[in-house]
């Protein structure tokens, strides 16, 4: 649920074949639920965390297919090559909750009267994204739910979770301003910034597919610090997040750093245990420390 006075907002995005589909022609993996919930996508800059997200295949799916939800607040891509490069100005982090089956096509909606005054299906969906009026997206969602009855209990359950995502924004923003509290446990960090002026916070890594939460260079060793918040349990997903933001800083930083990895979160499960244990004989391991001992409690019902 979200809390009072903020209102969800309700979007469309559209995705080209290049996107939506894989290598070999099936729908593209990181788009179907229960996959990777790490990556993000171009978005309008009021989306906000917790949104809820329909997603339009161009053609030739030329459809509805997915109901996706915003992990966190459109953030600038000004900086950003590849951004640039494809006219992308905002970005944020995604989850996709799930995928219709059968799909709403284009020419479903265009028979649809209640739909004639959407700007989006007006436009035939020429632009990235477009807000989805609150009437508009309660009789889309009657539309689907009556085609794919299991797309009423995803939406039912979209509405438990923006609850962890505040909660991680409110850790990364005291941590943001005090990076000071680390200090205890061995870190002297100051937020990294880019030679082009990007923050670490929320450092968008495009090839892997999401940003770091925040990004910080060691005073005493100089070294770069990954810092992955969860408000949860850290687990192998976890671990694996914030090895492969790791491996980004390491093949995209200047060289010559040691990378070091530091995830905060609400205690942890044995997978993670046992990877962070063997990444302590490497030169660019992994540590956690929890919410509670820097006195940050992040444990939300889930």
């Amino acid at each position: 649920m979200r809390p009072a006075g903020k209102e969800r907002n309700y979007w469309v995005w559209v995705t080209r074949p290049v996107t939506y589909l894989g290598g070999d022609g099936e729908p593209a993996p990181y788009l179907e639920p229960g996959g990777r919930s790490d990556g993000w996508w171009t978005c309008h800059k009021d989306t906000r965390a917790g949104d809820l997200v329909l997603l339009y295949r161009t053609a030739p799916k030329s459809d509805i297919a997915y109901l996706l939800r915003a992990e966190d607040n459109a953030s600038s891509l000004a900086g950003d090559p590849d951004a640039s490069d494809m006219g992308w100005k905002y970005g944020c982090m995604y989850h996709s909750l799930y995928r219709l089956d059968p799909t709403l096509t284009y020419a479903a909606m265009k028979a649809d009267p209640y739909l004639d005054d959407w700007p989006a299906l007006r436009d035939r969906f020429q632009r990235s994204a477009f807000a989805i009026p609150l009437p508009i997206f309660r009789h889309l969602s009657s539309v689907l739910g009556h085609m794919c009855p299991d797309y009423r209990k995803a939406l039912a359950k979209a509405d438990l979770t923006p609850v962890r995502i505040l909660a991680e924004q409110r850790i990364e923003e005291r941590l943001a301003r005090d990076l000071e509290l680390l200090k205890p446990f061995g870190y002297k960090l100051d937020l990294y910034e880019s030679p082009d002026g990007r923050s670490g916070r929320q450092f968008v890594c495009p090839s892997v597919g999401g940003r770091i939460d925040l990004l910080c260079i060691d005073r005493t060793t100089n070294a770069y610090v990954v810092i992955e918040l969860k408000a949860g349990r850290a687990d192998d997903r976890v671990y694996s997040q914030v090895s492969s933001y790791m491996g980004w800083v390491m093949q995209h930083l200047p060289h010559g750093r040691r990378v070091v990895g530091l995830v905060i979160s609400d205690g942890e499960d044995g997978r993670f245990s046992g990877s962070a244990v063997i990444s302590q004989k490497t030169s660019h391991p992994v540590h956690r420390i929890d919410v509670k001992d820097l006195g940050l409690h992040g444990r939300t019902r889930s």
